[in-house]
Parts: structure tokens; sequence; C-alpha cells
């Protein structure tokens, strides 16, 4: 898929339908703040602030990913709706 991550052990993708662009993505959160936030995946990305990880939550059809912090501290999640889940 061609993402850069600091893992090489992953345990599926997607492909997100808007843009069409695939993530890998880990069954688990990058860090114990983010699961207390409510994440449960970590997607693995490249943008354009380098970011290589962000917490995430990925179900069949949509992925929940946190894009930035709100005001009080926590994650600012968008909803990206999924077309493929490989693995």
């Amino acid at each position: 898929m061609g993402m850069a991550r600091l893992d090489q052990n992953y345990v599926g993708a997607f492909k997100e339908r808007e843009h069409g662009k695939s993530f890998e993505f880990d069954d688990k959160p990058p860090c114990d703040w983010s699961k207390g936030q409510g994440a449960t995946h970590t997607v693995y990305v490249n943008d354009f602030i380098g970011a290589n990880t962000r917490p995430a939550k990925v179900l069949k059809t949509v992925a929940y990913v946190g894009i930035d912090m709100t005001d009080e501290g926590g994650i600012l999640w968008e909803k990206w709706q999924v077309r493929r889940l490989f693995g």
C-alpha cells in the first residue's frame, strides 16, 4: 500500500471512499492517552504535517479517525466512509 509505518505488522487495510486512498491499520491505539479517548485502532497515514499514525475506530463500513484535538483536549474525530476492508 505504500504507507510509511513504524511497525511492519498490521491487521488490515481499507480504502476511504471520498478520495480513494488506502490505509493500513493496527488493532490497538497508538498510545494510552488515545485509548482513554476511545481509540481502538491505529491508522497509518502520510500527510502534509508528517504524522505517521492517527488514533482511530475502524468498523466495517466506516472509520472514525482522529484529525486534531478539541478545545477541551480530547480527540476530534472525522468520519471516513470505508469502501473495502482487507484483513
